[in-house]
């Protein structure tokens, strides 16, 4: 049972790892998955937060959904998203890749207690989720 969650979390990294740092918009990606974490949110709102076109975030948003990163609720303009349990679960990870990246996950003050507000991403908190994975274990961009 260890190899198989060995491997689940490899292929975890080897994800991160592509569409973080392996492609254009990565640092963008970064700062979506750490704004969802502190609080989910709309594509209005999260192109504000980080500062960035609404266009690119929806952009980012599709890629990030059809890798199993980010989960969405609701319709049209008030579709919220929020981080996938595979991503909760996962989130260490998440913060090793960034870490490597030189890349430190930051959020601005207004969020709340939830905040990460180190430099480098050695703060998070681990959600006991069940692993699920990419269904047919394909990249999709």
């Amino acid at each position: 049972m260890d190899d198989q969650n060995d491997n689940r979390d490899e292929e975890f990294r080897r994800l991160l790892w592509f569409l973080l740092g392996g492609s254009r918009g990565g640092e963008n990606r970064i700062k979506i998955l750490n704004a969802i974490r502190s609080r989910p949110g709309n594509l209005n709102q999260l192109a504000k937060l980080i500062g960035v076109d609404y266009r690119s975030v929806q952009h980012h948003m599709v890629v990030l959904q059809k890798n199993n990163l980010v989960l969405s609720a609701g319709q049209g303009y008030g579709v919220v998203y929020s981080i996938h349990p595979w991503l909760a679960y996962h989130f260490k990870i998440f913060e090793e890749v960034c870490q490597q990246l030189d890349i430190g996950i930051t959020a601005p003050r207004s969020r709340g207690s939830d905040v990460i507000e180190k430099e480098h991403p050695s703060v998070g908190r681990r959600e006991s989720m069940p692993q699920t994975g990419l269904a047919d274990g394909g990249l999709r961009l």
